[in-house]
């Protein structure tokens, strides 16, 4: 009886000796083919030459290019090729004006940033600043009171609500500021209190109790009311007190209560608004599921 030897029978074999020639050649290829690769990766004619920043037409108001300039300098190295984008992407977003940052490569040697920068409309209570898509970012206030001033000629309106209330505080402002415009008033801030009561103030420095939801009549016709009635109470009741200040209660079914409201004197909040800037809430964009 004649023994079999696998080993034998393997290298013997044409058709399996053809396959493992075949595979050694392919990977040979393919090791050649990527040092080729990174070889003319790394060739100083693809050394980067150009970083070209996309912005909005309006340009960028609060990211300056020593900011940009300085990421590029802690993150790029390598050629155009070889730079890792996730690293100088990061960089770039960390900004905090920084709402959304995409870079791409340009054949053969430049490099296309695209940055879309925060525009505040608005102050939230903690001292984060609202965006026009109605998300809370951290920027320098005074900055952003300044761009609305000057740029955008609007005033910052305050804005406050529980923690995880951002989407229903943004949705009211943009609701009771439509209804407030039509009767030719400004909305300066609106709260949802702890205990999920609703407030607003008028940019007179009138404060409006709208309450609970649940009540017999929905807040919309209430408030309505209520600025349709402001010229009268000031002709016959406020004749001669028309620039005072009134905290107005809408919490009833039919009517309302008012008294004087006396707001501290020391609150720079207070300042009044100039007649010809209306609020940032114009600015809020229509139709946005506002971000938590």
């Amino acid at each position: 009886m004649i023994g079999l030897n696998p080993l034998r029978d393997f290298w013997h074999a044409p058709r399996t000796m053809n396959l493992v020639s075949w595979m050694l050649f392919a990977v040979g290829v393919g090791g050649l083919l990527m040092s080729l690769g990174f070889w003319l990766a790394n060739q100083p004619s693809f050394g980067l030459r150009t970083v070209q920043v996309d912005a909005p037409p309006a340009g960028l108001t609060q990211i300056q290019e020593a900011d940009i300039r300085d990421v590029l300098g802690e993150q790029v190295s390598g050629t155009a090729l070889t730079l890792d984008l996730k690293p100088l992407q990061a960089g770039l977003a960390r900004h905090p004006w920084v709402r959304q940052v995409s870079i791409r490569r340009v054949w053969p040697n430049r490099l296309l940033i695209r940055l879309e920068e925060h525009e505040a409309i608005g102050i939230w209570s903690d001292g984060r600043l609202v965006n026009r898509f109605g998300e809370l970012f951290v920027g320098e206030t005074q900055a952003a009171l300044e761009h609305a001033k000057t740029k955008l000629a609007c005033q910052m309106p305050r804005l406050q609500g529980p923690v995880g209330t951002v989407a229903r505080v943004m949705a009211r402002a943009r609701a009771a500021h439509q209804l407030a415009i039509a009767k030719d008033q400004q909305i300066r801030s609106v709260i949802l209190t702890e205990q999920f009561a609703w407030q607003l103030e008028l940019a007179q420095g009138h404060r409006v109790l709208l309450g609970r939801e649940g009540l017999p009549t929905d807040w919309q016709s209430r408030l309505t009311a209520m600025f349709d009635s402001l010229s009268w109470l000031n002709s016959r009741v406020l004749k001669d007190q028309p620039a005072t200040a009134l905290s107005f209660d809408l919490r009833y079914a039919n009517g309302y209560a008012f008294s004087p409201l006396q707001w501290p004197s020391d609150d720079p909040s207070r300042s009044a608004w100039p007649p010809s800037q209306p609020s940032c809430l114009i600015y809020l964009e229509e139709g946005k599921r506002y971000a938590t």
